[in-house]
């Protein structure tokens, strides 16, 4: 993903610069306005003191003012909807089945995917495993205090409606003070 984004910001005429790194460590070489993190990112880390981590690495490099904005799937979407549950994605390029298994004592989901690509008349499948954890709000917002950012808002996915207990995935908004 990166090489592509590369490509398309010289193609463009931008000179921005792309890194790959843990989250845990992250160096940016300077301070930032903004730092953006989605996908669930935060949920795959799945020890708390990574999480602290990256809360700190982030603070250490926003401006201060800057925002630190974040998505994070909730322990009711791994509950009730990733839960114990498999899906299955067919696609004229792609057969995919995942299976997810549902761990209560923590939170943590494992997910389990299997691909089968075709290429002419054949399928060739790979697979891959990881965990997420869901982290309760309350905890994120106190882990975040203690790195310097304070929140500025919590919303549902796609709004900016408050979130409540059957929320699946919250987007927060954190402000270097």
């Amino acid at each position: 993903m990166l090489s592509v984004a590369k490509q398309k910001a010289a193609d463009s005429g931008l000179d921005i610069l792309f890194l790959r790194q843990q989250m845990q460590s992250i160096d940016l070489y300077g301070t930032v306005d903004t730092v953006i993190c989605m996908l669930d990112s935060i949920n795959h880390m799945t020890r708390e003191s990574d999480v602290m981590k990256t809360f700190s690495r982030v603070s250490l490099f926003l401006n201060h003012g800057g925002y630190f904005i974040f998505d994070m799937n909730t322990m009711y979407k791994h509950r009730h909807v990733l839960g114990n549950q498999i899906f299955v994605y067919d696609t004229d390029k792609v057969y995919c089945v995942w299976q997810n298994s549902f761990e209560e004592k923590n939170g943590r989901v494992g997910i389990t995917l299997d691909f089968f690509g075709r290429e002419g008349g054949v399928y060739h499948r790979s697979s891959e495993h990881f965990y997420e954890r869901a982290y309760d709000t309350k905890r994120i917002v106190s882990m975040l205090s203690k790195t310097g950012l304070e929140t500025a808002g919590l919303f549902r996915e796609l709004s900016f409606e408050k979130p409540d207990d059957q929320t699946e995935r919250i987007v927060v908004v954190a402000k270097k003070a």
